[in-house]
């Protein structure tokens, strides 16, 4: 099924490429009023949809559920079996963290899927769902529902980017020479900012 997507992406658009443009949307390269100069798209968004397969724009709530399910019980399954991890010292515990991080991840996808309403056709479904996804992982989905709406309103932007907010290269020398801000943003702080931040923005 991915290979004939991706062989479907490969003939059927196949954008032109300027490698005179390739130096655009690096750092050092933005305008005076921050906004970072960007190649027009080499294709369109009808072109991009139409290199999808239909069946995955259907919502379908008894796949959703099982692949939600699916998530609980491997996470479930690694709790039982921890011990049997942790008796071979750190390399044990190194490989039932990555493990059990990546079906945590895998279930605040599904989260995220109930936040972008695709989850079912059902939005309190998707509310409950996406509670129960997130709940476990310490993320206030509303809140991160909230966050992540205007993330997608405003893609990118420099200043309106709640989720992502790309630095100018006068912001990241000046970063980097404090080591307070790098202290602050890296470490032990943001272990509770970011609960404050989504809580926070559950108030609006």
């Amino acid at each position: 099924f991915f290979f004939e997507s991706e062989q479907m992406c490969k003939t059927e658009i196949q954008p032109k490429r300027n490698p005179r443009k390739a130096s655009m949307g690096l750092p050092g390269t933005e305008f005076g009023n921050g906004d970072i100069p960007m190649p027009k798209p080499p294709i369109t968004m009808e072109q991009l949809r139409k290199a999808i397969p239909e069946e995955c724009f259907q919502k379908d709530l008894a796949k959703s559920l099982l692949y939600m399910l699916r998530d609980f019980a491997f996470i479930a399954t690694l709790y039982w079996f921890r011990g049997s991890f942790f008796q071979f010292g750190l390399l044990g515990k190194f490989v039932w963290w990555n493990i059990t991080g990546f079906f945590g991840w895998a279930l605040f996808v599904v989260g995220h899927d109930c936040g972008h309403e695709t989850f079912s056709e059902y939005k309190w479904v998707n509310k409950l769902c996406g509670h129960i996804c997130h709940t476990p992982l310490l993320v206030p989905f509303y809140g991160w529902k909230v966050s992540h709406h205007r993330h997608h309103s405003h893609h990118n932007h420099v200043d309106k980017d709640h989720s992502w907010k790309p630095f100018t290269k006068s912001e990241y020398d000046s970063f980097l020479s404090s080591p307070v801000s790098m202290w602050s943003r890296f470490h032990l702080p943001m272990l509770f900012l970011y609960p404050y931040y989504l809580i926070k923005e559950s108030q609006l």
